[in-house]
């Protein structure tokens, strides 16, 4: 994949944030405070937070990853990671 097809499939930071979403939760995303099914998307004013309508908890989609403290977009991380996992690798010797 060349950085214009993950623009193409990823086009702004909302795309990356559901396709994380899908991979990580599946089709039901849990609460991890009470273990309710979120029954509603994610906050409109913030993406990456769930509120919880049983709880009253809300929570990062990140929680609990690698992801879960950084300030990056995660469209920065998705394409390092992609770098680093399908570079060309050369020997030392």
């Amino acid at each position: 994949m060349t950085f214009l097809d993950f623009l193409q499939n990823f086009p702004d930071e909302k795309s990356i944030i559901n396709y994380f979403i899908k991979v990580r939760y599946g089709e039901t995303v849990h609460c991890p405070h009470c273990g309710s099914v979120i029954n509603h998307l994610n906050r409109a004013d913030k993406p990456k937070v769930f509120n919880c309508s049983a709880c009253k908890n809300t929570f990062s989609i990140s929680k609990g990853t690698i992801f879960e403290k950084s300030d990056n977009d995660l469209r920065k991380w998705f394409y390092a990671i992609h770098l680093f996992l399908n570079a060309k690798k050369e020997s030392l010797l």
